[in-house]
């Protein structure tokens, strides 16, 4: 391991580095295709590896399109997709990253990851607490004008997405759970579709721009497939009620975690 670290080549990669860059983004995902921030485990191992950062995030954001392919598939299988959803929040989720990567020039991206690190403790701790009703089951039932709500709040995860992206499964997930009343199944599911296609349509900018290294972004891709399915394999599986507690519990270490 330490005869890896230091010694990456872009030219002349080892099989070792991608053995390990393949793990990693297997347990890395398995664990985010569920709970969200599998970026942050992924990023800075590959880091470690002597991987420029640049390509790290490049590679990571583009590979993850595996985990949204496969983890789509697995939820659309077992009807856990809201279509009519997904497709308000498309022109939020395409258009906010091009706002976002603009305001990135004028706003340091540490506060945005401070600022978004505690919307999630308090949503967060707004859900755990939540003595309401919640659609804890896998029936439908919209807030009004969830139109006008999907089109707003997709704007400003996608301005998120533009700005940095780490934890944007987080805070999706938080929309969709605490604002929106879907069931923690629904809410992955559906979170899978609206990621897809910034995940792709990042991948092709990346490429242009010449970040995408092919064997590591392969190594990355095959692992994140994988994890993709067995996540989201487990996520149906596993109680909602045993899932529930876990899921929010993360997300506040994760928050916490940002802020410090």
């Amino acid at each position: 391991m330490l005869e890896i670290i230091g010694t990456y080549d872009a030219h002349n990669i080892s099989i070792e580095l991608l053995i390990i860059v393949f793990i990693v983004s297997l347990v890395a995902e398995t664990y985010g295709s569920i709970f969200g921030g599998g970026g942050f485990l992924i990023q800075p191992v590959m880091i470690a590896l002597g991987i420029p950062p640049h390509q790290v995030v490049a590679n990571d954001v583009a590979a993850c399109s595996g985990t949204a392919l496969s983890g789509a598939y697995v939820f659309r299988k077992n009807k856990y997709v809201l279509f009519d959803l997904v497709k308000w929040w498309l022109p939020g989720i395409l258009i906010g990253p091009i706002i976002g990567a603009q305001l990135l020039y004028i706003t340091p991206a540490w506060l945005v990851e401070k600022l978004i690190a505690v919307f999630c403790i308090s949503g967060s701790a707004y859900i755990l607490l939540f003595k309401g009703k919640m659609n804890n089951g896998d029936g439908i039932d919209l807030p009004e004008k969830w139109k006008i709500r999907s089109i707003f709040l997709s704007l400003v995860v996608g301005v998120y997405f533009g700005f940095s992206g780490a934890g944007v499964g987080i805070l999706t997930s938080l929309i969709l759970y605490g604002i929106f009343g879907l069931s923690l199944r629904n809410t992955l599911g559906t979170r899978k579709f609206i990621h897809l296609p910034i995940h792709i349509i990042s991948a092709i900018s990346y490429y242009f721009l010449g970040l995408i290294n092919w064997p590591i972004f392969l190594s990355m891709f095959s692992g994140c497939l994988v994890a993709g399915w067995i996540g989201s394999t487990i996520a149906i599986k596993v109680s909602e009620r045993v899932l529930k507690p876990i899921f929010f519990s993360v997300i506040l270490l994760l928050s916490v975690w940002i802020l410090i």
